[in-house]
């Protein structure tokens, strides 16, 4: 998996067995870790699991708008609506979605939000 800038819009580059998909970063919600592999969620609710760990993931991405949230969850800041902090934390996205905040991720949501 690659990141590659085409004009103003950045995408993937996913392998697959018939070549390659290309996906807009944009349109990336989520991506959570399944074992060895990694499910991206798009906006438009469909998913493609790639075969990379989700540490692989977040460095491809970490210069485009993701953050880290849990040890299995890298959140697109862009689709995030609330962060909820009463007993668990937790981030609330634009499709409905609820996902799990550590406290680590919590720090580093913290930093990044800037309070």
């Amino acid at each position: 998996m690659k990141v590659i800038q085409i004009q103003n819009d950045q995408k993937i580059a996913i392998k697959t067995l018939q070549g390659a998909r290309f996906i807009a970063v944009s349109q990336i919600v989520y991506i959570v870790a399944e074992d060895n592999y990694s499910k991206i969620v798009l906006s438009n609710q469909h998913s493609v699991l790639v075969s990379k760990t989700l540490k692989l993931v977040e460095n491809q991405l970490q210069f485009c708008g993701f953050i880290r949230c849990h040890k299995s969850y890298l959140v697109n800041i862009a689709f995030v609506n609330e962060l909820c902090c009463n007993g668990i934390s937790k981030l609330n996205l634009s499709n409905d979605t609820e996902i799990p905040v550590s406290r680590t991720g919590l720090k580093r949501i913290k930093e990044v939000m800037d309070f």
